[in-house]
């Protein structure tokens, strides 16, 4: 751009966007043209709302696999693309944080678990109750998702 600003916003109409999108679903190569249209916007989205540049880099990288592999999903409906991708960042930010707590959480419980050796005297193991903990996080973890909640990545078609 002649200004010098980044884009944020979109150049295409939306016959132009829907015929880029129906491209993409039938040849995964065009994906690359919606690449290039809505890289800036979704990674500026995304930088706002997490803390380290690596950090908005994987998500973004995340969010464009993400969305190459539901793109035959994707059913138009008049709302941008753009809000489709902003939604993925969303999800896989919050998806992020949750596992990121989880892993804390667990490492935390390990590390504050009280040790004593076994019986054998070489395996140190965790007293009252700090593996039951950690079992039963990841019980909690490994439960099904219930379908629509902010976890679990949709398209419009679910909507």
């Amino acid at each position: 751009m002649a200004s010098g600003k980044r884009q944020t916003t979109p150049r295409l109409s939306r016959v132009e966007e829907r015929l880029l999108i129906e491209g993409a679903q039938h040849d995964r190569a065009r994906f690359a043209d919606l690449y290039d249209e809505y890289f800036e916007i979704t990674y500026a989205y995304i930088a706002r709302r997490v803390q380290r540049r690596s950090e908005a880099e994987d998500v973004t990288a995340e969010v464009f696999r993400k969305a190459l592999e539901n793109l035959p999903r994707f059913k138009w409906t008049g709302a941008p693309f753009a809000s489709w991708l902003m939604r993925i960042a969303g999800n896989t930010i919050v998806d992020r944080g949750k596992r990121a707590s989880r892993e804390t959480n667990v490492d935390s419980d390990e590390s504050n678990a009280p040790v004593k050796s076994s019986p054998s005297g070489s395996t140190p193991m965790a007293v009252n109750g700090g593996v039951a903990s950690i079992s039963s996080r990841l019980a909690s973890v490994m439960r099904p998702k219930r379908r629509g909640s902010l976890n679990t990545m949709r398209t419009p078609e679910d909507m």
